[in-house]
């Protein structure tokens, strides 16, 4: 099991699934709860009923983006599952011979 995650491509694949993961119960929760972090004075990021947007907080409610978590956590899953279920490359490095220790001490054979 632990050659199956040699390559920095698995790694990056199983970073990519935790990533999407906890997108995933973000998506997930955004449809009890609506939850929001100051970002700046005047800025809000807020996530509810599946949508996450930043909004302007002091003066009218203008909202400057929005986009659902479906962008998020689909083109993550689909990477993960690419650098987790693909073959790895073969290697193309040859290997060197190490130095010989007689070599360039002008011993005598």
């Amino acid at each position: 099991m632990g050659e199956f995650f040699k390559g920095r491509k698995r790694k990056v694949g199983v970073v990519t699934l935790v990533m999407a993961c906890l997108f995933m119960g973000g998506w997930v929760r955004s449809y009890s709860n609506c939850d929001s972090i100051r970002v700046s004075y005047n800025r809000c990021l807020a996530s509810y009923e599946g949508v996450i947007s930043m909004n302007q907080i002091h003066f009218s409610p203008c909202t400057y983006w929005s986009f659902s978590y479906l962008y998020i956590v689909l083109p993550l899953t689909l990477l993960s599952a690419y650098l987790l279920l693909s073959k790895p490359r073969k290697s193309t490095q040859t290997k060197t011979a190490p130095p010989n220790q007689d070599e360039g001490r002008g011993v005598a054979s």
